[in-house]
């Protein structure tokens, strides 16, 4: 186990987070999420839930609120969260304290933003679209 493995440890059994396996150079298998250091990203396996109708999800996990998401997964939130973690990502700084405050103030997230892109293949062809784009409000 390298370094980057050993940088997830459990608090205890009840957080029943899985083990961080090398698939090969930089890239570890975490719960069905693929990290993948060199990039900087995590990919997600997930299906398509509903092509029309009203949206209110972009994902959830299969558990949850499917009848209002675009796409389902079977890979717990935790999971997710931890990955990003594991990459340096940083959450927003007193987001929930502003956000529930009596006079919430304007904050840039513009360094706390990721990109999500959606891909899929279809007979041989390969697509690939932000997840934004995937939905008209």
């Amino acid at each position: 186990m390298d370094s980057f493995s050993n940088s997830l440890v459990a608090e205890d059994n009840a957080s029943n987070l899985p083990a961080i396996k090398k698939v090969k150079e930089g890239i570890y298998d975490f719960g069905g999420i693929i990290i993948d250091r060199k990039s900087n990203s995590v990919s997600i396996p997930a299906i398509s839930n509903q092509v029309n109708g009203l949206v209110e999800y972009g994902v959830v996990h299969e558990d949850g609120k499917i009848h209002e998401s675009l796409f389902r997964t079977s890979v717990r939130p935790q999971i997710f969260h931890t990955s990003l973690l594991l990459l340096k990502f940083k959450p927003v700084e007193d987001f929930f304290q502003n956000l529930w405050s009596d006079d919430p103030k304007s904050i840039d997230y513009s360094e706390n933003c990721f990109e999500i892109l959606v891909s899929w293949e279809i007979n041989g062809t390969n697509y690939e679209k932000e997840m934004e784009n995937l939905s008209i409000n």
